[in-house]
């Protein structure tokens, strides 16, 4: 499977990339393909289920000792929340508590199970820049900037511009 990993990001709040990440992958799901939604906004408290309407039971740190030991992709179907439009969901910590749990090392079995399992994932980055970032980068065969028309969110495109750059990622 060729899987394609999809990151929305901004470092400003409020210009829509949890809009454009549940709206790419509700897209991708009706043009039938297998597709999960991991929202890595660590600072943004469940908005991306609130949106979709779900009440997810897990998250990625939940999933991380089965994913370092197990080989089979099949293994997301126990964490996952699926949507009514066969979309499925997963957001990468439940509460703030989690987060600790997430480093730019233990994350990346994640992404290698998840590239096996699926056809697209597509990650709501949230706007805080950090080490698990930079590795759901690595990952990512796009990263679609948004910005709004105003003066703040294009400066703030334009910083994500030089720090990607600055990274080694075109």
């Amino acid at each position: 499977m060729s899987c394609r990993t999809i990151t929305v990001f901004c470092s400003k709040g409020g210009v829509g990339k949890t809009f454009v990440a549940v709206n790419l992958a509700t897209a991708l799901v009706r043009a039938k393909s297998k597709v999960l939604l991991v929202d890595f906004d660590l600072q943004a408290g469940q908005d991306m289920a609130r949106m979709i309407n779900l009440l997810p039971r897990n998250a990625v740190v939940d999933a991380l000792p089965d994913l370092e030991k197990s080989d089979d992709p099949g293994v997301f179907s126990e964490y996952v929340t699926v949507h009514s439009s066969g979309l499925h969901f997963l957001p990468v910590v439940k509460n703030t508590k989690q987060i600790g749990h997430v480093t730019a090392d233990n994350i990346k079995p994640f992404f290698k199970r998840a590239a096996a399992a699926y056809d697209y994932v597509i990650i709501d980055a949230g706007k805080s820049l950090n080490e698990a970032l930079v590795t759901a980068f690595d990952y990512s065969n796009l990263i679609l900037l948004v910005a709004t028309p105003d003066i703040l969110a294009v400066y703030q495109i334009r910083w994500c511009l030089d720090t990607l750059q600055t990274l080694q990622f075109p």
